[in-house]
């Protein structure tokens, strides 16, 4: 949790995920950073000396890459950021397009003492509170390669999770496999593969759109093979609602239009 007494820890490292060329976009300023000169691993922006920790890609940040490139590009590519008020207290901007259309309109508004942010608009609403003071290019830094992070801040939100039917399956095959847990006969099936039929019928009933809450049946399959499942079941299928990312790259891109990040306007002052 970040807050008054971890803020030190929020001036530290930032974690960049590295390109399948090698390289970086800095999470404060924007600057492309190569990962190696002169054999050695860069541990800094060149730019605004930001301090920063290498890591390879992750599940979450591949599908964030992906839905910004098949998504982000094209609905946002005639978006432009209106300032409505920047003022000690507050920041506020109006993303929207430019002929004045409300698809993927988005509206954020930050309480800069209080770090607590508000998005509404077309894509949703979310209300996530950091509880100290933040400015825009700080939350920018905080969020912009973190989705994970962003979603443990959401005081309330519209959906951020979303949930397939073929996903909740997968992740609990993967689950009975990490734990290898050898299938037997039970009373409502005679082998392992009338087993996952029926957690799949279960699975199905399970599932209503975005919304998986796991039939009783389901548990009662699942706990006689592992006791302890509800530590991990009601998790199976959740993937981070594509919302989010939309949310993280949009005001990503609010602040460079403005010159907030990218070597404009002074993060330190706004």
């Amino acid at each position: 949790m970040r807050n008054n007494a971890s803020s030190e820890s929020d001036k530290g490292r930032r974690p960049l995920a590295v390109t399948d060329k090698g390289h970086g976009s800095c999470p404060l300023c924007g600057n492309l950073v190569s990962r190696y000169r002169n054999g050695h691993e860069v541990q800094s922006c060149q730019l605004c000396g930001l301090a920063l920790d290498w890591e390879e890609k992750t599940d979450m940040s591949i599908e964030q890459t992906k839905i910004e490139y098949e998504r982000c590009v094209k609905q946002f590519a005639t978006h432009k950021a209106k300032l409505i008020e920047d003022t000690d207290r507050y920041f506020m901007v109006d993303w929207r397009r430019a002929d004045g259309s409300s698809n993927y309109y988005v509206n954020f508004a930050l309480d800069k003492k209080n770090g607590t942010l508000i998005i509404s608009g077309d894509l949703g609403a979310c209300i996530a509170a950091w509880h100290n003071t933040l400015t825009p290019t700080q939350l920018n830094s905080y969020i912009r390669h973190d989705v994970g992070y962003f979603i443990s801040k959401f005081q309330a939100s519209s959906d951020k999770y979303t949930y397939d039917e073929e996903d909740v399956l997968s992740d609990i095959k993967e689950l009975f496999e990490d734990r290898d847990i050898e299938i037997v006969s039970g009373v409502d099936y005679d082998d392992e593969e009338d087993f996952w039929e029926r957690i799949k019928e279960e699975v199905t009933r399970s599932c209503d759109g975005r919304i998986y809450r796991p039939t009783a049946k389901l548990v009662e399959l699942i706990e006689d093979y592992d006791r302890d499942c509800w530590e991990w079941l009601y998790h199976c299928g959740e993937r981070i609602d594509t919302r989010v990312y939309l949310w993280v790259y949009s005001f990503d891109q609010v602040l460079r239009q403005l010159g907030y990040v990218g070597g404009g306007k002074n993060g330190s002052l706004h």
